[in-house]
Parts: C-alpha cells; structure tokens; sequence
C-alpha cells in the first residue's frame, strides 16, 4: 500500500509540474511491452514535453536500458547527435 502511495504522489506532483508544457527537447524510451507503465502514458507524456522524441522498443518491458543496452545506448546517441545538430541550426526540426 506505501508503495502505492508514493507512486501516485510521484505522478501527481508530474502532472502539476507538466500543467505548462516544456519546450526543453528531450527523449522519452518506452518498452511496448511495459506492464508497470503502459505505452499510452509515454505519448500523454509527450504530448507536454513539446519538443520530445518518443521511441518505443518492441520486445521490451520496463527496463529498456537493462533489457537492451545496447539498442538504448544507440538510440541516446543518435538524439543527441541529432538535437546538437538542430542547435547548432545544421538540420531544421520541423515540430
């Protein structure tokens, strides 16, 4: 039951922090197949987090980086090559 708690008052406090959306770009990494925290609330997520990119790995559950670390560390490096390059105005994100 305390574990209960503490989650829903994490994702309460999220909630009235995301009450403005954010415009800092990030990355969210989602497994499809998790069961603790489904893929809807990754794209609810998304929809505060302006300029997000969302990337869902299939065959993976709530633990991307331990179930495919390699496939995650791929995934990180190609966002951040990609969001220095939109910074540094080399490439131009249409969002």
């Amino acid at each position: 039951l305390k574990r209960w708690r503490t989650w829903h008052t994490v994702i309460a406090g999220l909630r009235s922090l995301l009450e403005c959306p954010f415009r800092t770009p990030s990355m969210l990494i989602w497994g499809v197949h998790d069961r603790a925290v489904p893929v809807s609330t990754a794209e609810n997520l998304q929809r505060r987090l302006i300029e997000s990119d969302l990337r869902v790995f299939e065959g993976v559950g709530h633990r991307p980086a331990e179930e495919r670390p390699k496939l995650t560390a791929a995934a990180i490096e190609e966002w951040l090559v990609e969001t220095a390059a939109v910074r540094n105005g080399k490439v131009r994100r249409f969002v």
